[in-house]
């Protein structure tokens, strides 16, 4: 009993904290969630992999390459146990997971648990806008253990856990794409580790061991990224993605950042403040540690979606060099020492709280999950309306009501909530799965929603039958301009037109606008 009275430190209270935000914060409103769970659902229900497109009417048929089906089915079977709540708890948990893991590391390099547990705290807000149930909670986990079984070797020779490396890979390469990340970090790491070795005037010849003992683990990792049910082609995936124009023209993650935005200036402080820790630290970064740091960062200056990832890198660094910093010589050239001592002169020293600190931590978090309790239904009260900003909910909702049905035209990112509500009984034109259609299509696309010369022919081209797209658009003018189609439904974001067509006259007469 006394046990866990003392297990609640004010670090785990934190967690429990970070967790509980997580949670609370969550609205299952991300686009690719929807279709990601459809897949899922196929999987389990069918029992197999689709070879081809299930979802479009566009490009039913085609190959398409299911490289995330893990992650799916796991998503899809919380869904079918917990609802949306047991999805929130699920991703909640991998996030939170990741951080931990990060204040381990950070932990382990420093010897300092507080200071750990503010890197913890960076890498937690600049995690938080990538939280959502999609495979990047895989890449975010596993990269962070990654990074955990490396320092181990590295700096304390701890060779036990690299068994892990290919044994968790094998989850990896079959969630997500981002695995490619875990293989540039342990080959980045055993080249520049040999590269140190063999420059090194002093040859250890047991740290050689344990490095060909690394290398030997690093091929089986690579290895086994060819335990998938697409072999080899599924290698080449993550690349082509990286280079589509797509990826840059409507998939905001793959975009470069905003520096503009709060969150982008803290980033670039918190690389300043980690080069900062680095020059004053008495311990200059060595090979290794600059090539994976400078690496990781970088890539998150190409790429929105590599934040969570650099930011990772950006604990370890600092973690390495911070623990070299001479604390008390700075604060001696700065006065900071005898701004101390006036402190304690003028309050005092206080007094230890010994275990009632506990007892002030258990009531501090039952507080906390009692305001969660009643904080939570008000927080979600408007949740249609917030995930309406994102995919159609309101305008889904009439048309299901309306028995309209048909070839849909919509926007790019309402195409995984139109899978998961309308298949089987209706298919898409396009939706979040840019590697599917490819650059050609999507122009297309990008020229019919942005009603560019040639829309209303290529519109045609696909007998399209009813439209949603957002109230603003500039193809609702034009649509209801050239009489083609009527608009039968508008809410604060969204609008809906249907074909001016025999087969929906009485829904015509019924809804029009």
């Amino acid at each position: 009993m006394n046990r866990i009275y003392e297990w609640l430190n004010l670090r785990r209270f934190g967690f429990i904290v970070i967790f509980t935000v997580l949670f609370i914060s969550i609205v299952l409103s991300d686009p690719d969630y929807f279709w990601h769970l459809s897949a899922g659902q196929y999987i389990w229900e069918h029992k197999a992999l689709p070879s081809t497109d299930i979802f479009s009417y566009t490009f039913a048929g085609k190959p398409w390459v299911l490289h995330e089906w893990l992650f799916e089915i796991i998503l899809f079977g919380v869904y079918s146990f917990w609802g949306g709540l047991g999805v929130k708890l699920f991703t909640a948990t991998f996030a939170t997971a990741t951080v931990f893991v990060a204040y381990g590391i950070a932990k382990r390099l420093l010897g300092k648990p507080y200071w750990a547990f503010f890197l913890a705290l960076i890498l937690f807000y600049q995690i938080v806008p990538n939280v959502s149930p999609r495979p990047q909670l895989f890449t975010f986990l596993i990269f962070a253990i990654y990074l955990r079984i490396l320092v181990n070797f590295k700096y304390y020779s701890d060779v036990r856990k690299l068994w892990l490396l290919p044994a968790l890979m094998v989850i990896w390469v079959n969630s997500h794409g981002g695995y490619v990340a875990g293989l540039v970090l342990i080959l980045l790491f055993v080249a520049c580790e040999w590269l140190m070795l063999i420059l090194s005037q002093q040859r250890d010849a047991i740290h050689k061991q344990r490095l060909k003992k690394l290398t030997m683990i690093a091929v089986v990792t690579v290895a086994v990224t060819l335990l998938n049910p697409y072999f080899i082609d599924h290698w080449i995936y993550p690349f082509t993605v990286m280079n589509m124009d797509a990826s840059q023209n409507i998939i905001t993650e793959w975009r470069s950042p905003d520096f503009h935005t709060f969150r982008w200036k803290f980033f670039l402080l918190l690389v300043f403040g980690a080069l900062t820790v680095a020059i004053y630290s008495e311990k200059r970064p060595d090979f290794t540690e600059i090539v994976l740091s400078v690496f990781f960062i970088s890539a998150a200056f190409i790429s929105v979606r590599h934040a969570p990832i650099s930011v990772l890198a950006i604990v370890f660094l600092t973690s390495v060099t911070l623990a070299h910093v001479p604390f008390a010589k700075i604060f001696s050239c700065i006065k900071l020492d005898r701004f101390a001592l006036h402190y304690r002169r003028l309050v005092g020293n206080g007094s230890d709280l010994g275990k009632k600190e506990f007892l002030f931590n258990w009531m501090l978090l039952a507080i906390t999950l009692t305001g969660c309790l009643f904080y939570y239904p008000v927080f979600h009260a408007k949740d249609e309306d917030k995930i309406n900003k994102t995919v159609p909910v309101k305008a889904v909702k009439f048309i299901k009501d309306a028995e309209i049905k048909g070839r849909v035209f919509s926007v790019y990112h309402y195409g995984g909530y139109l899978i998961n509500q309308f298949y089987p009984e209706q298919l898409v034109f396009i939706d979040g799965r840019a590697d599917l259609y490819g650059d050609k299509f999507i122009q297309e696309y990008l020229e019919i929603v942005e009603a560019r010369a040639g829309w209303k022919e290529k519109l045609e081209k696909h007998h399209i039958d009813y439209v949603i797209v957002t109230r603003k658009s500039a193809l609702v003018e034009l649509l209801q301009t050239s009489a083609d189609f009527k608009l039968i439904y508008k809410d604060e974001v969204n609008a809906v037109l249907l074909k001016n067509d025999v087969r929906y006259a009485s829904i015509i007469s019924k809804y029009a606008q």
